[in-house]
């Protein structure tokens, strides 16, 4: 491959600056944006999600500013430079090519122009990334200034992890009283008056950062732990003095993440950093030494620190200790629900249970096919914080008799539309009573004699012919019309259930947090991705989210679960620009490492340059790792493509280097 040539000279002056401070920016202020929308859904997001207005807080800004920023040193480039041929430049302008097809092919088009609007990640975002990517690689051209570049971007991690060491001592600053008055703007005040920031509370000892997501600071901090690990062993000067506590505290904010996967991009980085540093290790042997004892002992401190706290599980328990592959508790494994024109079967644990419309007449028949008898209680209060004891309710007579009887289809559906306004997740309460639609009308606990029915938790609104079978968390919503029974979805829809097209995984869909579910019904949407995708940030919008059955099996949250991005990164680029595209950036990606990989092999490591170079293909291998379960998003991405951009350009000024 041949390496771009030398351009012309920078300007003299305060504008030689200027495209520093615009790559420095990109990797070092780009991250630490946080500042309050209000994004709307309306159109095919409202159709999608549910209309509604919602606060971003983490997104919109970071989107816009990337295309601000990467269009700004763009025009600086064109104006000041002068672009000459090289490989790197062939997947970087094929990606971008594919993206603008599937974009102008799209069945949401706009949505693929501007973004989701919960993630804000559309064609103007990717073109902004190929853009970082060809900056860095044509703009750091000296030693100098990767230094330069090196160091926002190290100041800009240190700012973040010290705000995670907050995040996870219980001091977030994104949820206090000066944060409110900080990132709200008074316009979005004005609209929505309830807004306060400081009334909010994350999760008790994680750190999500100015991310939104554990997950997303996983692969953040897996990347920037590789780096500073490696200049952590290999810098001679006192500049290693800092450079060991900046690795440390990164390496807290990782494991504060609790992101599984930011964990195993880092242990795989810091495998492939060893093993290119085999010479280098015994000279070090200390310092080496001195950092895994660290790293051994930090996991057991930040646990301790829970220890004493009696609401919340300790650390350890929900992060190293989590499982790999998730499974509902007991009486709570969902399996599979057919409905017919007057009976509906369940089944919860392998045990099937029967519910029949005879005439007028709702019957419930067990796992052994037994008739069981039941009584109806009123429970006005009964998921409202009044958590009453049910001995306080007066029983009625058993049977519902001509307070059960079928409605229309058309009739069902308005009922449940309406009904389900007041509806959250399972997990959550919602009071009954207020509202409108079927929970504004009386509900009723389905009660049944003692060791019947054991572990299922029933509710009526016989006004409106609906119940609630809950078990173990797990829950739905079935609606009786006068075409039969029909589940209610999470927009308060009566539907008929579908059968969705699955991929693998079979057996194993909890893998991952459920990642199992997601990567075996989006595998199959390969097929109409082949040569362009679905359009960038529309995974949301043709993801078979009405697989209603197959959410239930793994989510607790069960229909009231929308999946809108893939959690993973290789998956993600294929939808949304084609098959083609993503062969371009693995090939991208291959080529970079080969090179790193035969440069840095044999390298002596005697200056930044080398030193920097070997950090951030370490710093790549940790992200591509994470990206196996973790997407990108608008607040990482730019910093990775920056690193990669950056590591090409260090790679060519070693070489040159060597040459003289």
């Amino acid at each position: 491959m041949s390496e771009p040539l030398r351009e012309k000279p920078v300007l003299p002056g305060p504008v030689s600056a200027l495209p520093l401070l615009l790559l420095g920016a990109i990797i070092g202020l780009l991250p630490m944006i946080v500042y309050m929308r209000l994004v709307t859904f309306d159109g095919v997001a409202g159709e999608t999600y549910g209309p509604s207005i919602q606060g971003d807080l983490f997104s919109f800004y970071k989107s816009v500013w990337t295309c601000i920023l990467a269009a700004t040193a763009l025009v600086w480039y064109r104006c000041n430079r002068v672009t000459t041929a090289n490989w790197y430049h062939r997947p970087l302008a094929l990606y971008s090519f594919f993206v603008i097809v599937s974009t102008v092919f799209a069945d949401h088009w706009q949505i693929a122009f501007f973004g989701d609007p919960h993630r804000h990640e559309g064609m103007l975002v990717h073109l902004s990334y190929m853009s970082i990517i060809f900056l860095f690689i044509n703009l750091t051209e000296t030693r100098r200034e990767l230094e330069i570049l090196l160091g926002m971007l190290l100041v800009s991690a240190t700012i973040l992890a010290v705000a995670g060491i907050g995040q996870f001592l219980g001091a977030n600053f994104l949820y206090s009283e000066m944060a409110d008055w900080l990132i709200v703007p008074d316009k979005v005040r004005q609209l929505q008056p309830d807004i306060n920031l400081s009334r909010l509370k994350g999760s008790m000892h994680s750190i999500f950062l100015t991310f939104g997501n554990g997950n997303f600071t996983g692969s953040y901090m897996a990347m920037l732990f590789a780096l500073t690990f490696s200049l952590a062993l290999l810098v001679r000067s006192r500049l290693k003095f800092a450079l060991i506590p900046i690795n440390l505290l990164i390496f807290c904010n990782l494991l504060g993440s609790k992101s599984r996967a930011g964990f195993l991009g880092a242990v795989i980085a810091g495998l492939v950093l060893l093993a290119f540093l085999w010479r280098e290790i015994w000279p070090r042997k200390r310092r080496l030494a001195l950092l895994l004892c660290c790293f051994c002992l930090m996991p057991f401190v930040m646990d301790a620190f829970t220890w004493q706290e009696k609401e919340v599980p300790r650390f350890l328990e929900t992060s190293i200790a989590r499982p790999v592959s998730f499974k509902s508790g007991l009486f709570g494994n969902f399996q599979d629900l057919k409905l017919a024109t007057d009976s509906f079967t369940f089944v919860f644990d392998d045990l099937k249970t029967e519910v029949r419309l005879n005439g007028e007449k709702l019957e419930f028949y067990d796992h052994k096919g037994e008739l069981v008898p039941y009584s109806l209680l009123p429970n006005p209060n009964l998921r409202t914080d009044n958590k009453s004891p049910l001995a306080s309710f007066t029983a009625l007579a058993s049977g519902v008799s001509s307070i059960f009887q079928p409605v229309s289809g058309s009739q069902a559906a308005t009922v449940a539309a309406t009904g389900l306004g007041e509806a959250r997740p399972t997990g959550e309460q919602t009071a009954s009573g207020t509202g409108s639609g079927f929970f504004a009308s009386k509900e009723y606990l389905v009660l049944f004699p003692e060791k019947k029915m054991r572990g299922f938790l029933i509710y009526a609104w016989p006004e409106h012919n609906v119940l609630e079978i809950g078990r173990g968390g797990v829950s739905f919503y079935v609606v009786a019309t006068g075409s039969g029974f029909k589940l209610i979805n999470q927009f308060g829809k009566a539907v008929d259930i579908q059968e969705v097209e699955t991929l693998g995984f079979a057996g194993c869909q909890g893998l991952g947090s459920n990642r199992g579910y997601i990567w075996s019904r989006t595998l199959p949407m390969l097929k109409k991705a082949l040569l362009i995708g679905y359009g960038p940030d529309t995974f949301a919008f043709h993801f078979p989210n009405h697989d209603y059955l197959g959410k239930l099996r793994v989510w607790p949250g069960g229909i009231f679960t929308m999946i809108e991005k893939p959690h993973n990164l290789y998956l993600q680029i294929a939808i949304n620009s084609g098959v083609i595209s993503l062969l371009a950036i693995l090939a991208l990606f291959a080529v970079y490492l080969h090179a790193s990989a035969k440069i840095y092999w044999k390298c002596r490591f005697e200056n930044f340059s080398e030193m920097s170079g070997l950090g951030i293909m370490a710093a790549i291998v940790a992200y591509l790792v994470a990206a196996f379960f973790n997407d990108s998003i608008v607040g990482i991405a730019p910093v990775f493509w920056g690193l990669l951009g950056m590591g090409i350009a260090a790679n060519r000024i070693n070489l040159n280097q060597a040459e003289k």
